[in-house]
């Protein structure tokens, strides 16, 4: 997360999207199941989760 959160064009994603902070997009994911816990700062990414974020993407790119 931390080399996610470390390049901008992550941040602008984010910020897009109106998310403030990492720790509160994680936890959008996470009580969405779009993204599941698996350990000390390990995720995975659910299928439902991947299409989310390719829209968002997307979205992004688009502007």
């Amino acid at each position: 997360m931390e080399e996610i959160a470390d390049q901008a064009i992550y941040n602008d994603i984010r910020q897009a999207v109106g998310i403030e902070s990492w720790d509160k997009a994680m936890t959008y994911l996470v009580d969405r199941n779009f993204l599941y816990l698996c350990g000390d700062k390990h995720y995975v990414l659910s299928s439902a989760g991947m299409y989310f974020l390719n829209k968002h993407v997307e979205k992004y790119s688009q502007e």
